[in-house]
């Protein structure tokens, strides 16, 4: 068996890690200080959603 290469369909970047650094590196400062500030405030019930929200929002960029 060996090993396959990875396309992804049209040829662009490959998908955004759904991570806290990785979200923040694919932000613009002025939203990436605005990610960490909402990150910071959210209790551990609203991280996740937190996260996916900003994610969506980078993955779009």
């Amino acid at each position: 068996m060996s090993a396959q290469p990875v396309h992804h369909g049209d040829g662009g970047p490959p998908p955004l890690p759904r991570t806290q650094n990785a979200v923040a590196a694919a932000l613009p400062p002025a939203d990436r200080m605005e990610f960490y500030r909402e990150m910071g405030e959210a209790d551990e019930t609203e991280l996740l959603g937190v996260l996916r929200r900003w994610w969506l929002g980078a993955a779009t960029r």
